[in-house]
């Protein structure tokens, strides 16, 4: 998933990159004559009109991603649902056993919010490159910058913001929100007839690992208190690596979810993400890939 979408974001962002320098360079002047006038509503006026290019392209990377991660998700839980029900011997489990290729169907409700979600999120992450090219253009202008060195500063700044790493935070950030979206939608699933009872947070506890993911590791969350699901499910901090796993009505529990920390700013999980992704569902998320 993550590596899909880094290799389609760098083509993109190495196109748009050039066409966001042109946009720049063909209002500089202007700009500048607006600055040495002293007239600051012209600048900003100037400035507003500044746009990314292929925001339309860049919508449907971002799409793909959050599409493949919510489905891996929704697969993920569903082979862990057949394991614990092969370890349990319940029968209760509406899923497909016998297929060897198995596919995820989403409705259309479904659909929908994963097509504006992905808008969305195109527009954040374009609106944050933006406005950092606007601000260094600012400083650029009151700096006395000449054309050629703004151009040259912008193309630093540009690179940056367009960059892989900036890619991978948001493949990393992403991915995780709508791949524990998608396991959630599998374990809550009415299918699973109440199934999974409780969710345990599993932190790769190690050198790297947040005060705040040592303090969840092991804690307790019926699936019930939605409230605090959400605001706790992964990620809860730029490259967290937690998990939920799932305990079942056949094991014995006791909710202890009691954190000290919240997640970092940012790192917001909606109540409903799971549940919209269950939106108008009549057959089965998981199906026979029959080709």
């Amino acid at each position: 998933m993550e590596t899909a979408f880094l290799s389609d974001a760098q083509k993109l962002n190495k196109k748009r990159q050039a066409q966001l320098i042109k946009r720049v360079t063909r209002v500089l002047d202007e700009l500048r004559e607006a600055h040495q006038k002293g007239d600051a509503e012209e600048v900003e006026g100037i400035l507003a009109t500044l746009q990314m290019p292929s925001s339309k392209e860049w919508r449907k990377v971002i799409k793909r991603l959050v599409l493949s991660s919510a489905k891996a998700g929704v697969l993920r839980a569903h082979l862990e649902l057949l394991k614990l029900r092969e370890l349990y011997a319940f029968a209760d489990i509406e899923v497909v056993t016998e297929a060897t290729d198995l596919k995820v169907v989403f409705p259309k409700e479904a659909m929908d919010f994963i097509d504006k979600y992905a808008y969305e999120i195109g527009i954040i992450t374009e609106a944050t490159v933006i406005e950092r090219i606007k601000e260094h253009l600012r400083v650029g202008l009151q700096e006395g910058l000449t054309t050629r060195e703004l151009t040259e500063h912008i193309r630093k700044v540009s690179a940056t913001w367009l960059s892989k790493s900036h890619a991978e935070t948001i493949a990393r950030t992403e991915t995780g929100k709508m791949y524990n979206a998608g396991r959630l939608a599998r374990w809550l699933d009415p299918d699973t007839n109440g199934f999974v009872e409780a969710l345990q947070y599993d932190a790769i506890v190690d050198r790297r690992t947040t005060d705040l993911c040592k303090s969840l590791d092991g804690m307790v969350v019926a699936v019930s208190n939605g409230a605090k699901v959400a605001e706790y499910t992964p990620p809860n901090h730029y490259k967290c690596r937690a998990t939920w796993l799932p305990i079942t009505k056949f094991e014995e529990w006791e909710e202890n979810f009691e954190p000290s920390e919240k997640p970092e700013k940012g790192f917001v999980f909606e109540p409903n993400y799971s549940h919209k992704l269950l939106e108008g569902k009549k057959s089965p998320l998981v199906q026979e890939d029959k080709g």
